[in-house]
């Protein structure tokens, strides 16, 4: 793992660009677009616990925590976010975003197997971005966004 982030990772971010806010504005009268696709799975095992009713020798019940079994479970989550942006002129540029989501989660406990699967419109907004000056030692833009 080391060896892949010496050989790997370490050499694209020591020739990355630095990146300036003229750069990043759109052009006036341009649309441009930005996708994203992120995703996460994650495992978990634990334990289940719980209350059982026993009966003692005076008839009185009694709930007493008690182990059921473990609880194995996996889910897979993937996040899409679109992105458009338009060039008002050169210092100014607006756009809109919209963020979708599905996930799915399998489980396996005492009880058997379950699974659950979900997906859907997470988010969006929409904003503006306004160079403020010419770029130097700090950055130079002033940002809006509302989400939606």
């Amino acid at each position: 793992m080391r060896l892949l982030l010496l050989v790997g990772v370490i050499p694209l971010i020591l020739s990355a660009k630095a990146v300036k806010v003229d750069e990043l504005l759109t052009e006036k009268n341009k649309i441009q677009s930005d996708v994203s696709i992120s995703y996460i799975n994650t495992q978990r095992n634990s334990g289940d616990v719980g209350l059982i009713e026993y009966q003692s020798a005076n008839g009185d019940f009694v709930s007493v925590p008690t182990y059921l079994g473990s609880v194995e479970s996996q889910s897979d989550r993937l996040m899409y976010s679109l992105a458009l942006r338009y060039g008002l002129n050169k210092d100014i540029e607006i756009f809109g975003f919209g963020n979708f989501y599905s996930s799915t989660e399998h489980s396996l406990n005492a009880n058997g197997a379950s699974s659950h699967t979900d997906s859907g419109f997470s988010s969006c907004g929409v904003g503006g971005v306004y160079q403020v000056r010419s770029e130097d030692d700090y950055p130079a833009y002033w940002s809006v966004e509302q989400l939606i």
